[in-house]
């Protein structure tokens, strides 16, 4: 973009839909998703921050699913909880506990392969590479106005994203609001408008 200092700079964002739910778990991996859950611990922890009352409710609930729980005394009762209740984790809400790390790897492969890919008709879209940038499940990209060059970084992209994650990888909701080409644009919580040289932070929806 520093070839063409005096004309206008697009921007544009991509989101991948369910984007960590795209990436297979290997058979080693499945411990971290569905048999890491210290039960245990938390029963123990517990037992320390509620009183004796509450403790014989809790198991007389449980105990209508588990009668044999009625024949303990409380505290063996409580003890074996850990062997009855199944927590699930809902902090992540994209699947395990090793997703962030594991789909950066993934997310950086359709990146790359944009940065690699220069638009036909250099005369006209420029002969520089294709611009883009990811974090997380967004990519992002500040193409100048040359040409179809911003539409074909998207295109680009979008494709790219599509043969690594499969089909149905690009959200087409937030496709139609942030993926064509403008001078304002969102983009990981800050607003940006690049022909004012301006940034701001976004409203909260809370």
């Amino acid at each position: 973009m520093t070839l063409w200092p005096d004309l206008e700079i697009l921007l544009s964002k991509t989101d991948l839909d369910a984007a960590f739910k795209r990436i297979w778990l290997a058979l080693m991996d499945i411990d971290l998703f569905a048999t890491d859950l210290p039960g245990r611990e938390l029963i123990e922890a517990a037992r320390e921050e509620v009183t004796e009352q509450e403790m014989r409710e809790l198991v007389e609930e449980i105990a209508a699913f588990c009668p044999g729980l009625k024949a303990l005394p409380l505290e063996e009762a409580w003890a074996s909880l850990f062997s009855t209740l199944i927590f699930v984790y809902m902090v992540l809400p994209f699947g395990w506990s090793g997703s962030p790390g594991r789909y950066g790897i993934f997310g950086l492969l359709p990146e790359l392969a944009t940065q690699a890919t220069a638009p036909a008709e250099p005369r006209v879209n420029g002969p520089e590479p294709l611009d883009c940038k990811t974090h997380v499940d967004d990519a992002t990209r500040a193409e100048a106005k040359l040409g179809y060059r911003p539409f074909l970084s998207s295109r680009v992209y979008d494709g790219n994203a599509v043969n690594v994650f499969g089909e149905g990888a690009v959200n087409p909701r937030k496709k139609q609001v942030d993926g064509r080409p403008a001078t304002v644009s969102q983009w990981w919580g800050y607003i940006l408008q690049v022909m004012k040289a301006g940034a701001s932070l976004t409203v909260s929806e809370d």
